[in-house]
Order: C-alpha cells, then sequence, then structure tokens
C-alpha cells in the first residue's frame, strides 16, 4: 500500500496498524503524535535525541539544562513528509524532524522491547552424545565485507564458527582477527601459544585436561572473542579435542531445574582470581561478582565460570551452603552431554568463540611423539560488535539508505554475555 513501510521489526505490532491494516508510515506517525501528549514520552524521546543536536561525530551536542520542562505549552507536532516522519516545534524557534518508526519504537518501549526479546535469546546449538558439526567458513570466504558479515552473524547465532584453511605460519591468527578488529593485548600478550610445556604459567600450556571455563574472569571486563588457531596437530597425538558449552543455556537449564539454586548464583557473589608471581611479569587480580547476572527483567545478560581460577567464597554460612549446593548443580550440567560439543581441531583450522558465552576446555592428550601446536589471541567484545553492527547497516542485504543515528533500526545482536540490558 502507498505510504506503508514494511520493516519487520515492527510487524505484527498490536495497535499500530491504521483502520485499513496498513502498518506503514502514516499509521506510524499518527500514533506517535497521540503518545506525544504524554509528558513522560516527550522527557525520553527530546532529551537524549533531537536530531540537530547529534552532530557528525555521533554525539549529542545539547545541553540536558537546555531541556523544557516537561508538559510545556509550547510544544507542538505535527506529521509530515507524507507519514515519514513527525515534526516538533519547541518554544517559537527550534524544530525537530523524527524519523516515524524511530518514534514508534521508543513510544511503545515496552512491546518494542518484546519485538527484540525473542530475537536476542540465544539459541544453543543442538548436540547429540556432545559431537556436533560447528559451522565453518573459509579463510578464503571472509576476505571482503560480504564474507565477513557472514561470519560474524554465524558467530551471533551460534557463538563460535572455525574459519577453515588458514595458512599454517606463525601470527596468522593476528590475520584472522584483524578481519573483526584490533588485537587486545592481556597478560598472556598479544600472542599466546597452547602447547606442552615444561613449568607451565598456565594449565593450558600442559597435557592435562582443562575443564570448561571462561578465560580471564578475573578481568573487569574479560575479552570477548578468543581465537585459536591450530599450527599442528599431528596424527600420533591421542585426544586433546577441544570442548565448548553455551553458559546461556546451562543457566536455562538449571533455573528450569531448580530456581532456587539459579538464584543463589545470581545473587552470592563469587571470587575470581589469578594470582602467579613465579613468572616474567608477576600477576595479582581478584574480581568478585555473582555466576548469573540478570537484567531488570530477571533475563540472563551474562554468566561467568571459571574453576581453575576461583578463589575463596566470602559469604555467610547460610548462603555458602546454598551457593555450595548451586554451584555443584552448575557444574554438572556443564558436564552433560546435553551442553557439550566437542572437536578435534585440525592444521589450518581457527576457531572463534564468544568467550563472554561460550565455556571452552580441552581433553587430556598424549603426544606419542607428536605436536598439539595452537597460537591464540584476543578481540574486545565492543570491536566484534561494532564491526557486526557496521557492517549490517553498510554491507548487509537490508542495510539502510540512511545512516543517521535516528533512522538505523538494525535489530540488537543476540545476547553476548558483556552485561548489556537489551
Amino acid at each position: 500500500e502507498a505510504g506503508c513501510f514494511t520493516s519487520p521489526f515492527f510487524d505484527n505490532i498490536e495497535g499500530l496498524a491504521s483502520a485499513e491494516g496498513c502498518t506503514g508510515f502514516q499509521s506510524r506517525a499518527q500514533f506517535g503524535l497521540e503518545r506525544w501528549q504524554e509528558p513522560d514520552f516527550q522527557f525520553r524521546l527530546a532529551l537524549p535525541q533531537q536530531p540537530e543536536n547529534i552532530i557528525e561525530t555521533g554525539q549529542n551536542a545539547m545541553d540536558p539544562l537546555e531541556h523544557p520542562p516537561l508538559g510545556h505549552e509550547s510544544y507542538n507536532a505535527v506529521v509530515t513528509n507524507d507519514g515519514a516522519s513527525l515534526k516538533f516545534k519547541w518554544g517559537t524557534e527550534k524544530e525537530s524532524l523524527f524519523d516515524a518508526n524511530w518514534l514508534v519504537r521508543f513510544a511503545q518501549p515496552d512491546i518494542a522491547q518484546n519485538q527484540v526479546d525473542g530475537r536476542v535469546v540465544p539459541i544453543p546449538i543442538r548436540t547429540t552424545k556432545g559431537k556436533q558439526d560447528i559451522a565453518r567458513i573459509s579463510w578464503q570466504e571472509i576476505q571482503n565485507d560480504v564474507g565477513t558479515l557472514k561470519w560474524l552473524e554465524i558467530i551471533n547465532r551460534d557463538g563460535l564458527c572455525i574459519v577453515t584453511d588458514v595458512p599454517t605460519k606463525p601470527k596468522m591468527v593476528h590475520e584472522v582477527a584483524r578481519r573483526i578488529g584490533p588485537v587486545m593485548n592481556t597478560i598472556y600478550g598479544e600472542l599466546f601459544d597452547v602447547e606442552a610445556v615444561p613449568d607451565p604459567i598456565n594449565i593450558a600450556y600442559s597435557p592435562l585436561p582443562l575443564s570448561l571455563h571462561q578465560d580471564l574472569a578475573y578481568y573487569e571486563s574479560p575479552p570477548g572473542m578468543q581465537l585459536l588457531h591450530c599450527l599442528r596437530f599431528d596424527e600420533s597425538v591421542r585426544g586433546g579435542e577441544s570442548t565448548f558449552a553455551d553458559t546461556f543455556h546451562i543457566a536455562q537449564l538449571l533455573r528450569d531445574e531448580d530456581p532456587a539454586a539459579f538464584d543463589a548464583l545470581a545473587r552470592i557473589p563469587a571470587t575470581f582470581q589469578k594470582v602467579h608471581y613465579a613468572r616474567a611479569r608477576p600477576v595479582h587480580l581478584v574480581y568478585r561478582r555473582p555466576h548469573i547476572v540478570l537484567n531488570n527483567r530477571s533475563e540472563v545478560v551474562a554468566a561467568f565460570w571459571a574453576p581453575p581460577f576461583e578463589g575463596p567464597l566470602q559469604a555467610s554460612e547460610a548462603d555458602t551452603a546454598a551457593y555450595e549446593a548451586a554451584y555443584r548443580k552448575f557444574a554438572r550440567i556443564t558436564e552433560s552431554e546435553q551442553v557439550r560439543l566437542a572437536t578435534r581441531l585440525k592444521p589450518g583450522d581457527t576457531v572463534i568463540f564468544n568467550n563472554r558465552r561460550m565455556l571452552h576446555g580441552r581433553a587430556a592428550f598424549d603426544a606419542g611423539g607428536g605436536v598439539r601446536h595452537l597460537q591464540g589471541c584476543y578481540l574486545g567484545m565492543e570491536d566484534y560488535l561494532l564491526r557486526l553492527q557496521v557492517l549490517r547497516n553498510t554491507a548487509g542485504q537490508d542495510k539502510p539508505e540512511s545512516v543517521r543515528p535516528d533512522a538505523l533500526w538494525t535489530v540488537p545482536p543476540v545476547r553476548v554475555g558483556n552485561q548489556d540490558w537489551h
């Protein structure tokens, strides 16, 4: 129909269609106009996002003290641009022009959030006896933006992906990472080698089994993405399979099985630590937080699990008993075939996984005279997210005609475990 807009973001939102069934700009603009009469909406919309206050850098240049008081009589608004926009007039001089779809998104935040929720809750990869074909994409395919976007969307959906046919040369893992963003420097440097060595500074640098965990959970902001590039995995090596599990899946299973245990892990802070002085650069890091983090709607937005890097629990006697029981149940779920993925990397494979969402580990191995050698690095979560969103808006099939902040609608990524409340 003429004047209708068919963005999937707002399809089937009850109450936004006109009497003729049009879900387009006209009905949306008029709906927003009605909501404009409500002072709380005026404040939420007008204070942060008047388009003329958004400068070229994307920053808001408005002084919050200049915002008119709620219910000011000089407010008025009209539908314009054939229903595509709403024009608001502030007093006698100032005018603002808002995109109608953007307006409606914030006119009905609860409804809009319900539409988003179904798209941002991570869906775990289905497993069969712990085995699953993890999605793969070739090194050659991610050499352009369209292929890179496809790769990032797989990571967004599944939490991990394997890039195949990466040249087995040292530091190539950096080249893979830089298709997304700059490499993150940590206490292990910008590049680390995962192979069995004498006197290792980390259990990963030994042939011992490595239980499922997240890396650097003792950081205030742990790395977002981890990449591991397989340089050698000789046929003589027995064991050494890489293992993964989705923390959102584990948390939901615990919630379904024992709500009280779930609540305990969302309330009682654990201690994550790395205290190691017998190394070239001594480390002493301690950070306390709950294993499970919830938003204002009691939805899981992050989970932290790193048994090899946990310190003494600091809790009351009653909380200690509740925590221990809940901890054991969470641990049992992480080791179940229902959630575990396992794969044996091949030389040239680079697995990238969301370190905030996916636990990772490794089976014990016997080198048998051979070598198992991976090189790894980290990326910050912000670098992954900005690359994903920018490519969606510049290289995706549904990229917008405009890149104005008030006209961008990209549905948020699946929850990545960075404690964002979306």
